[in-house]
């Protein structure tokens, strides 16, 4: 026991100490970028019905002239990438590699 609180008083002591260094060289401001081309959007379409609140780190990606997209129940879906007209979707079929049981 007499270990375990000598080995605490030493962790919160290094930690106190970690706290108390000042950053002789903080890090300079970031300067103001102004944009140099003007950005419009072209066109706009959505996959599925959202996230249900969870965090889905889905992307697109880019085969060409195509964009596939897939939405959190399985959805994926293709579109032309010059005017956003879609071109077809499917259902994903994914067998997890883990075995339950």
């Amino acid at each position: 026991m007499r270990h375990a609180l000598l080995a605490a008083a030493l962790v919160t002591a290094a930690l106190a100490g970690c706290s108390s260094v000042v950053d002789p060289d903080p890090p300079a401001p970031l300067p103001v970028l102004e944009s140099e081309l003007p950005v419009r959007t072209l066109w706009r379409t959505q996959v599925g019905s959202g996230t249900d609140g969870q965090r889905v780190t889905l992307r697109p990606v880019f085969d060409g002239g195509t964009i596939y997209a897939a939405d959190r129940g399985g959805k994926l879906v293709a579109v032309d990438r010059g005017n956003g007209r879609r071109l077809g979707s499917a259902p994903l079929i994914w067998r997890s590699p883990v075995a339950w049981g």
